[in-house]
């Protein structure tokens, strides 16, 4: 049902479009396809191994100095303040990279 004060070509070709976004999110998720219409664009950079790497049992993650790039400070003392804050961790390459890019 339409109001008077609305379009109905536009009201039923919102209806279509709904109707087949929904039809392809529902053939693609029944073949196995994570594809979702409304994604965000972001992709990390890690691979999902990188990202599932766990601090082994009994550690927390380090308090991070973030680097804002208005300071006097390089990148390359940035980089080694944090191997210096990241303690026991800067053994575990995947660990490195995973905070290193959480803090960014």
């Amino acid at each position: 049902m339409v109001n008077r004060n609305h379009d109905a070509d536009e009201a039923v070709r919102n209806v279509r479009q709904q109707n087949v976004d929904d039809l392809v999110e529902t053939i693609t998720t029944q073949n196995g396809l994570n594809i979702v219409l409304h994604s965000p664009n972001f992709v990390s950079p890690l691979s999902e191994y990188v990202l599932q790497t766990e601090l082994p049992r009994g550690r927390k993650i380090p308090k991070f100095t973030k680097f804002v790039g208005d300071t006097s400070e390089s990148t390359i003392e940035h980089i080694t303040y944090y191997l210096t804050e990241a303690g026991d961790i800067t053994n575990n390459e995947n660990l490195r990279l995973k905070f290193f890019f959480e803090i960014l």
